[in-house]
């Protein structure tokens, strides 16, 4: 499925398939009743960017680890920074 995304559904299309690795990057929900398009596509605030450049670096190793490894080590990869971000925030 993609989920809404038009890059995806052009993807899904031209493979025929959606059965496409793929990572995907939460941003989490808007705060009361914000409105979610904003949300998604705003700027981030200066509190958010130490959290974004550590989630984009762990993107980049998890990629690099699925293009090496395949889906085993993307899964590694993605378990080990899970685990290191909640040492983190204890």
């Amino acid at each position: 499925s993609s989920g809404g995304h038009n890059g995806i559904s052009s993807l899904v299309d031209s493979l025929g398939t959606d059965r496409i690795p793929r990572l995907r990057i939460g941003v989490g929900s808007p705060p009361g009743n914000g409105e979610l398009i904003d949300f998604v596509l705003g700027s981030f605030g200066p509190n958010e960017e130490p959290v974004i450049q550590q989630t984009v670096e762990a993107a980049a190793r998890i990629a690099t680890a699925f293009g090496e490894e395949g889906y085993e080590g993307a899964a590694n990869s993605y378990a080990a920074w899970k685990e290191q971000s909640a040492g983190k925030q204890q």
